[in-house]
């Protein structure tokens, strides 16, 4: 059950690519979800650059979508997410 819920938010996170163009929400997460240790070596934007397409997004949809799925459980509301998604671009949420 849990594994259907995330697999919905990783759904809508596909529609959320829309937001890498601007780039806030992308940079955040990526920045919590990457290794410390490899941002430092290589830096962010480095590592960005040559991480591939689909691993870049497989990791920022699977950062965001197991942390909505077990902070607001999987009967959450479309909002929820949507306020979500608006805390991560703002810094809010913690790790």
């Amino acid at each position: 059950m849990i594994s259907n819920s995330v697999e919905l938010v990783c759904f809508h996170l596909l529609l959320v690519r829309l937001l890498q163009s601007a780039n806030i929400l992308f940079r955040v997460v990526m920045a919590r979800a990457l290794p410390k240790v490899l941002i430092e070596e290589v830096g962010f934007d480095t590592l960005l650059s040559r991480l591939p397409s689909a691993y870049s997004h497989s990791i920022f949809s699977s950062y965001v979508a197991s942390r909505f799925v077990y902070r607001y459980g999987i009967n959450s509301s479309p909002i929820e997410f949507h306020y979500f998604l608006q805390s991560l671009a703002e810094g809010e949420q913690q790790q």
